[in-house]
């Protein structure tokens, strides 16, 4: 669907992704809630420590809005997406991550942003 827009790299396994985000630099990280080996929120707790500036998307049917007002409010996560999601709201969670990486380059005066 953003082959053409993005340059989009998948993981199959907990161990592909963890391998990814220290081999290279994400703008945005989508996982699902519900993953063998975690869940997607301690998963994406984890990349929001490696690198806080990349954008970070909930895939999820089965989370409570409790649990996506803390993890909102935490930073952890900045999109979740309800399953089964539409192509449009694909597509507004990338329109919101360009947004957020345009307001780090203003603020920071730098593309790059990282801890």
């Amino acid at each position: 669907m953003f082959g053409d827009s993005y340059e989009i790299r998948t993981a199959l396994t907990l161990k592909e992704a963890r391998r990814a985000l220290t081999e290279d630099s994400f703008d945005v990280v989508i996982s699902d809630y519900l993953m063998p080996e975690t869940d997607g929120l301690t998963f994406l707790q984890e990349v929001a420590a490696l690198n806080p500036a990349n954008y970070r998307v909930m895939l999820t049917g089965t989370l409570g809005i409790g649990n996506l007002t803390h993890e909102l409010s935490a930073g952890s996560v900045h999109c979740f997406l309800r399953k089964p999601w539409n192509d449009e709201s694909i597509r507004t969670a990338f329109e919101l991550a360009e947004l957020s990486r345009a307001e780090r380059i203003t603020r920071n005066g730098s593309e790059r942003v990282h801890s």
